[in-house]
Order: C-alpha cells, then sequence, then structure tokens
C-alpha cells in the first residue's frame, strides 16, 4: 500500500494537483497530516492507498522518498537565510560595542561561565573588573535621546585596544562594584555562549572590542535557524507551496529580531526555542500524537525554562495544543505520551520552584543596591494614576518596540507611519487568515493568541508598576519574539491571497521586497543616529564620512570591515537570485483562496487510535 506524501489518490486528481485541492475531496487527511507519513511513530495517520501487493517498491525505500518540491522548498529557506543574515550582519557592523539592552551585564555573565561560574544564585557574584573596564573603556555614548552619537568621539587606535585580560580579567571584588542583576535569570544560555568563549583560542587576550564582537557573532549563528523554522511551521499547518516558501522571508518584517541577534542578549536562544516550540505545537495540533514528539516538545520546554523567565507564557502552547488535538479527537494521548509530558513539565518547573522555594519568588530580583534607581522615582502618597498618559506611553510605545527596538530602547525607531501600517495589517490579516483557513481556525487562533497574550502580560505588569511609581518600564517587543510567528503567518497567507492563483507564485518574493524595506529602513535610520553628528540627514553626499566614523570605531581593520560589507550585499543579492521563481514549481499556479479553504481540517476519525488487528489464527 503507498504512503500518500504529496498528492491524493482520487482518480479525479492530477498528478501536479495539491493535496487538499481537489473539489469534492473532504474527507482525506491536510498536507501536514500527509507529511507525518514520513515518521514511522505517527504512521496511523498517513492516507493508505494504492494497488496493493503488485506494488514494485519495497516499503523503506517508498519512505524515504523525497516530496516532488523539496528543491524549490530549499531554495527558499536558503534565501530567507541569507536575506536574514545579511540584516544581522548589517546590525553586526552598525551596532557599537555593548550598546544593547543589559549588554554589559549579559556579558558580564558570558565572562563568568567562561571561567566556570554558571548556576548562580541571585546577587551572588559583583560586575567583574574586566567587564566594568570593557565598558568604561568602549561605551562612549549610551545613544539615548539627550547623549551625543559616535561621531562626537575619537575612537581608541586598535594597537592600544585593551583586553579583558588587560582590565581585570574575571576578578570579582564585593567591596568594587556592585551586583549583576542578570543572576535572576536561568543559567543556559550563558553556559553555551560562556563554552565557545572558552573553547576558542585565547579569547580573553584579544582586544575587547573583538571578544564582544566575537560573542555577538555566536548569537548571530544562533539566530540563523529562524527562517527554517518559520517554514517548517508553515508547511507543517498547510503543506508545502507558495505560504510556506513566503513564510521563509517573515524574519524580515521585524527588524528588532536580527537587531536583538546582533547583541548579547539571552532573549536570543529563547527566540530559537520559542520558534521550535511552535513548530511541534503545529504539528501537535494537526494530529501528532508520538512519543517522540512528546519527548522533542518536552525537552525544548526544559530548555526553554532554563533560558529566561518571560520564555514560561509561550510555553502554555504546548497544553493548548494537546487541547486543540482532544478536542478534534475525543481521545488522550496515551500513557507513554503523558509520561513523557509529565516528566517534562515537572523538569521544566524544577528551576523556578527551586527559586519560590529558597527565595520566596518564582524569580527574585538581584538588584542589590540598584533597585531603586533601576524602579524610578515611587509615586508620593495620594498622587493619583495619569490613566491617559499611561495609555498614550503604551499606544506609542508597544508597537514601535514590537517591530523595532533599534537603540535604547528608541530612537531612532522606524517612522510612525510604517509602525502604523504594519500594525494595522497584522490586525486585519489576522482576521482573513481565520476567514481562508476555515479547516484551520483553531490552530491559527492558539498561534495567535500566545504573543498577544504575552504582550498583553507585559503591558499589564508596567501597569502594576507604574501604580507604585512614576515610571513605565518594560514594555519591551522581544519578550513577545519567541512566539512572533503566530502573528506574522498571516502575512504570508494574504500575499498568497493578493496574488492569486496565477501569481501566487511570487508570495516568497512579494514578503521578500517588503521585508527588505523594512528592515533596510531600520537599520538605515540606526547608521544616520549613530555615525552621524545629531540632527544630521544620512544622504549619499555624507555616506562616506558616517563610512569612515563607522570605519574608525569597527573593531576589525578596515579591510575586513570592506569585506564584512561587500559579503552582506552578496548575501542580499543572492537572496533574490534564488528567490525569483525562473522555474515554476508543480503547484504555484494553483493556490489562491479556492484552494486555501478547500483545505480540510484534520479528520477526527484519523487522529483517534485505531485499535490493533486481531492476529491470525495459527494454522
Amino acid at each position: 500500500m503507498l504512503t500518500c506524501l504529496s498528492v491524493t489518490s482520487s482518480p479525479d486528481a492530477s498528478p501536479r494537483q495539491p493535496l487538499g485541492d481537489v473539489a469534492g475531496d473532504t474527507g482525506a487527511p491536510d498536507t501536514a497530516t500527509a507529511e507525518f507519513a514520513h515518521d514511522s511513530a505517527t504512521a496511523e495517520f498517513a492516507t493508505v492507498d494504492g494497488p496493493g501487493p503488485a506494488d514494485p517498491l519495497p516499503a523503506r525505500r517508498r519512505h524515504r522518498r523525497r516530496p516532488r518540491h523539496w528543491s524549490a522548498d530549499r531554495a527558499a529557506v536558503l534565501a530567507g537565510t541569507l536575506a536574514f543574515a545579511a540584516v544581522c550582519l548589517g546590525f553586526l557592523l552598525n551596532t557599537p560595542t555593548l550598546i544593547g539592552p543589559d549588554e554589559p551585564y549579559h556579558m558580564d555573565r558570558v565572562i563568568a561561565a567562561e571561567h566556570g561560574q554558571i548556576v548562580l544564585a541571585p546577587e551572588a557574584i559583583n560586575v567583574s573588573r574586566g567587564e566594568r573596564g570593557l565598558e568604561h573603556t568602549y561605551v562612549r555614548s549610551q545613544m539615548r535621546r539627550a547623549s551625543a552619537s559616535q561621531a562626537e568621539y575619537t575612537p581608541i587606535a586598535r594597537s592600544k585596544r585593551p583586553s579583558l585580560d588587560a582590565l581585570g580579567g574575571n576578578a570579582r571584588s564585593p567591596k568594587v562594584d556592585v551586583s549583576n542583576y542578570e543572576t535572576q535569570h536561568p543559567p543556559l544560555y550563558y553556559a553555551i555562549m560562556g563554552g565557545l568563549l572558552r573553547l576558542w583560542p585565547h579569547a580573553d587576550a584579544m582586544a575587547g572590542d573583538k571578544l564582544v564582537l566575537l560573542t555577538r557573532t555566536f548569537n548571530v549563528l544562533l539566530m540563523l535557524p529562524l527562517s527554517f523554522l518559520f517554514f517548517a511551521s508553515a508547511r507543517a499547518l498547510l503543506g508545502t507551496g507558495p505560504v510556506a516558501r513566503a513564510s521563509a522571508f517573515l524574519p524580515l518584517l521585524v527588524p528588532g529580531l536580527a537587531r536583538c541577534a546582533a547583541t548579547v542578549n539571552n532573549d536570543n536562544l529563547a527566540i530559537v526555542i520559542g520558534a521550535a516550540v511552535v513548530l511541534y505545537s503545529i504539528k501537535i495540533m494537526q494530529g501528532d500524537r508520538s512519543v517522540r514528539t512528546a519527548v522533542v516538545v518536552s525537552a525544548l520546554c526544559v530548555a526553554g525554562s532554563l533560558t529566561k523567565g518571560t520564555v514560561l507564557f509561550i510555553l502554555t502552547i504546548v497544553p493548548l495544543a494537546y487541547l486543540v488535538q482532544w478536542l478534534r479527537a475525543r481521545a488522550l494521548p496515551d500513557w507513554k505520551v503523558a509520561s513523557v509530558l509529565g516528566a517534562g513539565a515537572v523538569a521544566a518547573a524544577a528551576w523556578w520552584v527551586h527559586n519560590y522555594i529558597a527565595y520566596g519568588s518564582v524569580q527574585p530580583q538581584a538588584w542589590g543596591v540598584q533597585f531603586a534607581r533601576a524602579q524610578g522615582s515611587p509615586r508620593p502618597l495620594g498622587t493619583p494614576l495619569d490613566m491617559a498618559f499611561f495609555r498614550h506611553v503604551t499606544w506609542k510605545v508597544v508597537p514601535s518596540r514590537f517591530w523595532a527596538a533599534l537603540g535604547l530602547h528608541e530612537p531612532p525607531q522606524l517612522p510612525r507611519l510604517m509602525i502604523d501600517l504594519m500594525s494595522l495589517g497584522l490586525v486585519l490579516f489576522l482576521v482573513a487568515t481565520l476567514a481562508v483557513l476555515r479547516g484551520r481556525r483553531w490552530t491559527v487562533l492558539v498561534l495567535a493568541a500566545v504573543p498577544i497574550g504575552e504582550q498583553i502580560v507585559v503591558i499589564m505588569e508596567a501597569y502594576l508598576h507604574y501604580r507604585h511609581y512614576l515610571a513605565i518600564p518594560a514594555l519591551q517587543g522581544r519578550y513577545v519574539y519567541p512566539a512572533v510567528f503566530g502573528v506574522l503567518l498571516p502575512f504570508a497567507v494574504v500575499a498568497v491571497l493578493v496574488l492569486g492563483r496565477r501569481w501566487s507564485k511570487w508570495a516568497p518574493m512579494l514578503v521578500l521586497a517588503v521585508g527588505l524595506l523594512v528592515s533596510g529602513w531600520a537599520l538605515y535610520t540606526s547608521a544616520e543616529y549613530t555615525w552621524l553628528h545629531r540632527g544630521e540627514r544620512l544622504v549619499p553626499g555624507n555616506w562616506s564620512r558616517a563610512y569612515h566614523t563607522l570605519e574608525g570605531f569597527f573593531a576589525l581593520s578596515p579591510a575586513v570591515l570592506l569585506t564584512l560589507t561587500i559579503l552582506g550585499a552578496a548575501l542580499l543579492v543572492g537572496a533574490v537570485v534564488l528567490t525569483a521563481p525562473w522555474r515554476r514549481g508543480p503547484d504555484d499556479e494553483l493556490v489562491g483562496w479556492r484552494e486555501l479553504a478547500r483545505r480540510p481540517s484534520v479528520a477526527a476519525d484519523a487522529l483517534r487510535p485505531q485499535p490493533e488487528p486481531e492476529p491470525a489464527p495459527v494454522t
């Protein structure tokens, strides 16, 4: 019996017709379900059909046959990765040393982990002499509104730039500096980055800005799988085709992702883990009941829990996914899957339960004497809340920081019109996606509800703080990024809907073009704000002066900077060449809103565990 991998077995189906697009085919499983046929543990969901015993192909060979669209999918993923790498490289070159949210303190924990100090109690270490020396030596301006740009300063000659060891290394003294408040976070991200630095020969002896650039490069490499994870998530939901291929370019729509990748920040590991959790949650909602998937998603939840506390809300997508599966199948996971999930839940909660037992709080604050400065001025007794001011700040700041927190935290920022259009599109495109994908509305709702819920939690935390203080902190968009695929997927769906059946093969190119416009604008604005004097506009006449200012502050030689700049341009050209649909795919011209609407939901009968056949009588 042939396992259905890419086309239906209906006698009316053309060999070039995509699964689920056959008129009147309402009982066949969707493309994501058919995709599970590649996994022997979930072969129960495959559609079995074919000529039976006369089939000459061995079962193992049939199992490993690649789908017909594999080369086109691979080209899209590679193009998306190249384009995202180019934008990340742009921010890597453009961002001055240690100018990132809490970056000096994140870097200090990486240094501590490099020297064996990994699992730490809150306030267990003070900032090291080496890290404080790096900050005093290389950070000239925090790039806030009232501060000067890098163009106002003279860079240190490269031959005279001190190393971490020369500035004191990992030496720490409780009498010299304040505690590192990043000890409130779990250790996984710092252990990975510190381990990479430990493996790098003589890392602490290189110039300090080179050490920071090296650590940032590790972060960029960590984030590069994002395009593949977005593509794989869309393919798990809708099967291969222009929507999945366009999804590989969705990271370009949020310049904050590349900006975050170009700095030392534990959000980067949380983002990648969160994207992988979303991928497997989609598979679960589409009917995957295998033990292997339960093991993988449990391991990802444990890793996310050991990375950052803000990931905990994102991880609620896993029980929601199994709830959706139960609503469709009316059958609970078997005891093996339930046991794995239970063990994973216990392991993921262990760090936070320990915090509560040991310190009286799930995430204890580790600010020490810095606490008062970090919280802002307390609200005077009897001073009422200015809710109009709170709503104004929230309305202005939250969308801006979601799309692109380019500085600490702004300015610079994208034009307000662009932010408003992108935010309006996010809402309208989600509604359109729910209207079209009738068979997958629960899945789309869960995918969107998690990041939207996380953003609401962030706003509520800011409100609770505002009740006692005059400041409104923590309205950060990067807290939503681990589940951002759920609100970006509608952009890929609407790209296909707008282009229609005839031109849907251009959907990846359309998303790439919009993404490069948004990310390019963000990078251009950031370069203008950083490398020119305050108030100057970056125009062709002063491009050379801005570039030479960057060249003076960059950690590596001008020749290396020029080489990396050319490399970034080459990555963009390669992405555009790979994305252009020179060769028409088998189903590109067939996918429009009608085809997307016809894709059925996972059949409940296919999800229910089937009774094992009775053994044949022994003769």
